[in-house]
C-alpha cells in the first residue's frame, strides 16, 4: 500500500483513539461527580453524648437514623431517648440538655432543649421526696421527649426561616438527684454536695465531729442548696433555650 493511501487510515485510527479516550474521561468525570453527590446525600447529622462515664445512667436514642438524617425536618418531634438507671440508688430527678452548638442566637448563645424526668422541685437537693414522687429504680428505663410546645415552636420558626437545622446534636448531663440529699451536677458529673477538705482544727457544720447528726459526705445537710437559684452558680453558661435547670425554656424557642 502506498504512503498516501495509508494516511487516511492512520487519521481514522487516531480519531477513534481520541474518541475512546474522550469517552473514558467523560465516564470517569461523571462517575466522580455521582460519587460526590452520593457522599453529600448520605451525609449524616453528628450526634455526641457528653455524659460522664461515672454517672449511673445510660442513654440510647430510639430510631437514631431519624436523628442523624440531616434532611429530616421532624427530627425533634421524632426524638425519643431511653434512659436506664445503671446504679444502685433510685433517681428522683434528671435533667439533660439537647444542645445545638451550630444553631446560634443573635446574642451569641447556642440553642438547645431540655429532657427532664421527675418533679421540678427536686432540682433542689434540700427538697424532701414526697409519696407521689416516682423514681427511676435501679435497672429501670424511662423514655424522654422534648415538650410538645417547644417542638411546635421550633417547627414554626423553621418554617419561617428563623432557625436552621443543626449539623450536630449533643446530649449534656445537667443535674441528677437521688432524693436523699445527694446527686451529680454539670457535664463533668460533679458529686453533690461537694466534699471539702477541712483542717485538723476545723469543726463540722453541726458542731463537734462526734456530735450526732453531724454533716458528712454520707449524710449531707438537707439545706445544702436552700433554693433553685443557688444551683446556677455551679453550672457553665447554659444554652439560650435551656437555662441550666429550667424544664420549660422561655418563649421564643
Amino acid at each position: 500500500m502506498h504512503a498516501h493511501a495509508r494516511r487516511p487510515l492512520i487519521r481514522r485510527r487516531h480519531a477513534v483513539a481520541h474518541a475512546v479516550a474522550l469517552s473514558l474521561s467523560l465516564v470517569a468525570v461523571c462517575g466522580l461527580s455521582y460519587g460526590r453527590a452520593q457522599e453529600v446525600e448520605k451525609k449524616e447529622r453528628e450526634v455526641e453524648y457528653k455524659i460522664a462515664k461515672h454517672l449511673p445512667i445510660k442513654f440510647k436514642v430510639r430510631k437514631p437514623e431519624k436523628l442523624k438524617d440531616a434532611k429530616n425536618e421532624e427530627w425533634l418531634d421524632d426524638l425519643e431517648v431511653e434512659v436506664t438507671n445503671t446504679g444502685t440508688k433510685p433517681i428522683y430527678y434528671l435533667h439533660v440538655s439537647v444542645y445545638l452548638p451550630d444553631v446560634v442566637a443573635p446574642n451569641g448563645h447556642s440553642y438547645g432543649f431540655g429532657l427532664e424526668y421527675g418533679r421540678v422541685g427536686l432540682i433542689s437537693l434540700s427538697e424532701p421526696v414526697r409519696p407521689d414522687d416516682v423514681p427511676i429504680p435501679p435497672g429501670g428505663v424511662v423514655v424522654l421527649k422534648v415538650h410538645e410546645n417547644l417542638v411546635e415552636a421550633w417547627r414554626l420558626r423553621r418554617a419561617s426561616g428563623e432557625r436552621t437545622n443543626p449539623k450536630k446534636v449533643e446530649f449534656i448531663h445537667d443535674y441528677l438527684n437521688f432524693g436523699d440529699g445527694t446527686g451529680f451536677l454539670g457535664g463533668v458529673g460533679k458529686p453533690m454536695p461537694e466534699v471539702k477538705e477541712r483542717g485538723a482544727y476545723d469543726t463540722c457544720p453541726a458542731g463537734d465531729s462526734d456530735a450526732v447528726g453531724a454533716a458528712s459526705a454520707t449524710h449531707p445537710p438537707r439545706s445544702y442548696f436552700p433554693d433553685i437559684a443557688s444551683l446556677a452558680t455551679y453550672l457553665p453558661p447554659p444554652a439560650d433555650l435551656v437555662p441550666a435547670f429550667c424544664p420549660r425554656p422561655p418563649a421564643g424557642v
